[in-house]
């Protein structure tokens, strides 16, 4: 897992949640994996979410970047 990792866009606490998640795994009954699954889901829902914050601030700030550089080019060639 570590060797491909690089290649996903998930962060390093999302690969703790999964690695952590995997291990237990299979070694407990099936009540116990069930909760294992309902945590390691709301985890992921958690860091979805920050996700989703924090690509709506970023892309508001590309977005003003983007108006900025264009009313810069805008005046530099008038």
């Amino acid at each position: 897992m570590n060797k491909k990792w690089h290649h996903t866009a998930m962060k390093e606490r999302e690969k703790e949640i999964i690695i952590q998640f995997g291990q237990t795994l299979g070694i407990h009954n099936l009540e116990q994996q069930q909760k294992q699954i309902q945590l390691a889901k709301a985890h992921l829902q958690r860091e979805l979410g920050d996700a989703s914050e924090e690509e709506k601030r970023f892309s508001n700030m590309f977005r003003a970047l983007g108006v900025l550089f264009g009313l810069l080019l805008t005046l530099i060639f008038i």
